[in-house]
């Protein structure tokens, strides 16, 4: 998984080819549904979550997705900068 490759985190498909709508994939043991969610690296069969967006367009799924990850960066960059402000007028 993705996770286990240098990724942080792993929303989406782990397989190509899944509908846009119902994120269900079509293989020859029948239908599977493949929206997952690793919140964190090496995320395993303990970690790894079942998102469930059927009926909700892939294309919108991952922009609200990629835009909530880039917000959360943007807080932590934020308060990482604050963090070395306070610590540079410290005697």
């Amino acid at each position: 998984t993705p996770t286990f490759r240098g990724f942080q985190s792993f929303f989406g498909y782990l397989h190509g080819g899944s509908d846009y709508f119902t994120h269900y994939k079509e293989g020859p043991l029948g239908a599977a549904y493949e929206m997952r969610w690793d919140s964190r690296e090496y995320c395993g069969s303990n970690c790894s979550q079942i998102s469930d967006e059927r009926g909700n367009y892939s294309t919108h799924v991952f922009t609200r997705e990629a835009t909530r990850i880039i917000e959360q960066h943007g807080k932590k960059k934020k308060r990482n900068r604050n963090n070395m402000d306070d610590d540079e007028e410290a005697p």
